[in-house]
């Protein structure tokens, strides 16, 4: 971005020393600090002056979308702003991710290993010709 609209070519790391919120930036003088800090309480107050900016301001205007969409019988936008909505609230729109647990993969020696867990949901039900997995047919 800096060089296309500057003609600066510049690597993160030179970039990360002037954020004092940043290990890189830990050392700047209080010149600097004092400058971000302003520079950052400036951007944020104007930025919560943007409604469309806040999520709660967002979610609202789609919750009317939906509404007005659905009395005028226009289903297909009701269920799109629904679905943006749900994405809204589900962070779709934001580079964080949350990683709730581990994922275990395993690989069954046997059909009788795959099926060993396997309880029928109709009583009665079985596994096909004969209860037996690993018989062949």
């Amino acid at each position: 971005m800096l060089k296309a609209e500057f003609g600066i070519e510049i690597s993160d790391n030179a970039i990360r020393g002037y954020d004092p919120t940043n290990p890189k930036g830990s050392a700047l003088s209080s010149r600097w600090r004092d400058l971000f800090e302003a520079t950052r309480t400036d951007y944020l107050r104007d930025a919560a002056r943007v409604g469309i900016a806040n999520k709660v301001h967002r979610l609202a205007r789609l919750d009317r979308i939906a509404a007005r969409a659905e009395e005028l019988g226009n289903f297909a936008l009701a269920l799109q702003a629904l679905e943006q909505a749900a994405k809204e609230m589900g962070d779709a729109y934001t580079n964080t991710r949350v990683v709730k647990g581990a994922l275990a993969v395993t690989t069954p020696k046997s059909l009788a290993d795959f099926y060993a867990g396997y309880v029928p949901a109709f009583p009665g039900a079985s596994l096909g010709r004969d209860s037996d997995p690993e018989a062949k047919h």
